[in-house]
Formats: structure tokens, C-alpha cells, sequence
């Protein structure tokens, strides 16, 4: 008799348990999740290895930018560019000018372009090669006009100077250094 019952009673936990097992759901067997999963924003187009050329109002190639992954936001009159390579024309005052960094943002509606992140800019003037790096720097389009206002190093041949904001005109060549700024001059 107690062999039966103990028979009994383990088939009945026996089939309880497959019973259990077979109306669970699937995913209480499965690991819960350890972080959030975060919804990527959907661009309306995506680009890779874009090069885009800018006009001024009179014909003349104003500046190349280059990227290697590109999104477009129709609804924010935005791109978002990966690694964006900005390479102004030529002026008078002015010879090559290169800008790199790791993001940008180019808004088409305001005409401004933001580099953000290891912003690194070279250009040659008749002095000779000069070395800006920030953390961000905006580029006013219509008026040729580059801002570093979160903290900039600019090496010149004649100086190194650390300062929070600048504002160089690309196309006349002159730059204004107007807060906390520091130098040292080193004279040819």
C-alpha cells in the first residue's frame, strides 16, 4: 500500500510539473534583462562616406565637408555626421584650412555647423601653421564665422594661448580671443 501511494504521489507531481512547465510562458525561462535597451531614433535617410560641398552666393566653393556615416532628420532640418572633415576654401589671408572632430551636427535651417568632441583645425597663414583644438566649435555659414566658446589651446608661430571663447572670421583671417585667456609669446 505504501508503495502504491508513493507511486502514485510521484506520478501526480510528475505530471503537475509538466503541466506547470508546459502552460508557462516562454520567457520566464529566459534571463531577465540587465539593462534597458535603448530605441535607436530613426533618421530619415542614412549616408556613408558623403562628401558635400558648400557654394557661397557668388559661385565660389565656400567648403567640403566629408564624413564616413551620415543620418538626416527630415522634421529637424538635420544631419548628424560621423567623424566630419571640414576643408575651407582658400582667401585671401588664409591657406589651407582643415577642421576635424568625432561628431557634427549641421543644421540646414539656421545655416550653422557644430563639431563636437577632439575638435582639432589646422590652417597655414603667411606667419605659418597654426593649431586650434576645443571641445566644440560652431561654424556660422552665411557669415564665415567659427566659435570655440566651451574652452579652446590655439599654438601660433608666435604664441601658445589657452582661453574659453574665439571667434575667427575664415574669410578675413582675424580671430578675437575674449575670455580667460592665457599666453605665452615667443617672439622669432
Amino acid at each position: 500500500m505504501r508503495k502504491q501511494f508513493f507511486l502514485s504521489t510521484a506520478l501526480a507531481l510528475t505530471i503537475g510539473g509538466f503541466l506547470l512547465i508546459w502552460e508557462s510562458p516562454p520567457e520566464s525561462f529566459l534571463k531577465p534583462q540587465t539593462g534597458k535597451v535603448e530605441k535607436l531614433p530613426s533618421a530619415d535617410s542614412y549616408m556613408r562616406e558623403i562628401i558635400s560641398f558648400k557654394f557661397s552666393a557668388t559661385g565660389a566653393r565656400q567648403f567640403t565637408l566629408s564624413s564616413d556615416n551620415a543620418s538626416y532628420y527630415n522634421n529637424k532640418s538635420l544631419l548628424v555626421v560621423e567623424n566630419p572633415k571640414l576643408n575651407a576654401a582658400q582667401t585671401s589671408n588664409l591657406k589651407t584650412i582643415k577642421i576635424m572632430a568625432d561628431k557634427g551636427h549641421l543644421f540646414a535651417d539656421k545655416q550653422t555647423l557644430e563639431l563636437l568632441g577632439n575638435v582639432d583645425a589646422r590652417w597655414n597663414t603667411e606667419e605659418g601653421n597654426n593649431h586650434l583644438t576645443a571641445g566644440k566649435i560652431t561654424y556660422l555659414i552665411p557669415s564665415d564665422i567659427a566659435r570655440a566658446e566651451d574652452g579652446f589651446k590655439l599654438k601660433t608661430p608666435q604664441a601658445q594661448l589657452t582661453g574659453e571663447i574665439l571667434s575667427t572670421d575664415l574669410h578675413n583671417g582675424i580671430t578675437n580671443i575674449t575670455s580667460k585667456v592665457r599666453a605665452v609669446y615667443e617672439p622669432r
